[in-house]
């Protein structure tokens, strides 16, 4: 996902746990789009990525994404493919 004035760094599953449970408190979902069953145009991974971060910040602080293949009707076969980690920050204009 991109965001505005938000530069995306990835990151490993390790580090982004440290942070998640440091601050899961504070953490809130910015955003979580998903494909469950394939996407509209007849793919068949599928995937949801979810970003959270702070109350009141115009950058999320951290999102991750799983993606996984739709086996037989897609009902309920899903393999997981892989998992993926990044960290947000903040940027200036001209930084871009």
């Amino acid at each position: 996902m991109k965001f505005d004035g938000c530069k995306r760094v990835v990151t490993t599953e390790a580090v982004w746990n440290v942070i998640a449970d440091a601050h899961k408190d504070g953490l809130k979902t910015f955003v979580s789009p998903s494909a469950p069953f394939g996407d509209p145009w007849g793919g068949r991974e599928s995937g949801m990525e979810t970003a959270y971060g702070f109350d009141g910040a115009t950058c999320p602080t951290m999102a991750a994404r799983s993606t996984w293949e739709v086996k037989g009707d897609g009902a309920a076969k899903r393999e997981i493919l892989k998992y993926e980690y990044w960290l947000y920050f903040p940027i200036k204009d001209d930084d871009e």
